[in-house]
């Protein structure tokens, strides 16, 4: 089963500190962007690859692009949502499967991929995540309210699977009403309610870089594959 793939990196990551876009910042011998820009060149499922990003860092991710594969550099919006809805605009409409991914986490892997097409399949939305594992309290202004089973919670990760056309019409819905939802799946919830998205397990590895301790990780789980 084939797909495209938005891959997002128009974020300026503020929380990172790094004064400039953390998808840019080096992870052992290559940017970070760079892994999964690698991996889906590689993946002969991926038709095409849509790249959003920001137009003053547009002509240094345009060097990490080989000429041999089907590639789309897209300018960003101002939120998340924007920039996913501007890579659904180039879609090619070769595969009637598009999987989005953010371009902060770079340690995407086949399984992971294979998975979500299989569920795809079976129904137009599904994303890999992984079980809560920590103790999560509900706090209002600093008072602890209550524990909440964690037994049914999930972390949300991407990549995150849709069939195109359920994934067109919610964010055009999105776009109709001014609503900005969390992540591409919470769109679906909203608007196509009588879908329900499909999560298969991601993996505790599949971070995204958000703070400087983030990076520190992501060394480490460089060096633990290496």
């Amino acid at each position: 089963m084939n797909y495209e793939a938005v891959l997002l990196a128009a974020g300026n990551g503020k929380r990172m500190g790094a004064g400039k876009n953390k998808v840019l910042l080096k992870l052992g011998e290559k940017a970070v962007i760079q892994y999964s820009i690698d991996f889906f060149v590689n993946d002969e499922k991926c038709q095409h690859l849509i790249i959003v990003c920001s137009e003053n860092e547009k002509e240094i991710i345009s060097t990490f692009l080989p000429k041999e594969k089907k590639i789309s550099l897209v300018i960003g919006g101002k939120e998340r949502q924007d920039s996913v809805w501007a890579g659904l605009t180039y879609l090619s409409g070769e595969s009637k499967n598009v999987l989005i991914h953010d371009g902060a986490r770079p340690f995407v892997t086949q399984p992971m991929i294979d998975n979500l097409l299989e569920t795809l399949s079976q129904s137009p939305a599904a994303i890999v995540g992984v079980p809560v594992i920590d103790t999560i309290k509900k706090v209002i202004d600093g008072v602890i309210i209550k524990t909440i089973p964690r037994n049914t919670l999930w972390r949300a990760q991407t990549p995150q699977a849709f069939h195109q056309d359920v994934l067109v019409t919610v964010h055009q819905k999105a776009l109709e009403e001014s609503f900005l939802g969390t992540d591409d799946v919470s769109l679906v919830e909203r608007f196509l309610p009588e879908i329900h998205g499909k999560m298969i397990m991601g993996s505790y590895a599949n971070i995204k870089l958000t703070t400087p301790e983030d990076l520190i990780e992501a060394q480490a789980i460089l060096e633990n594959e290496k």
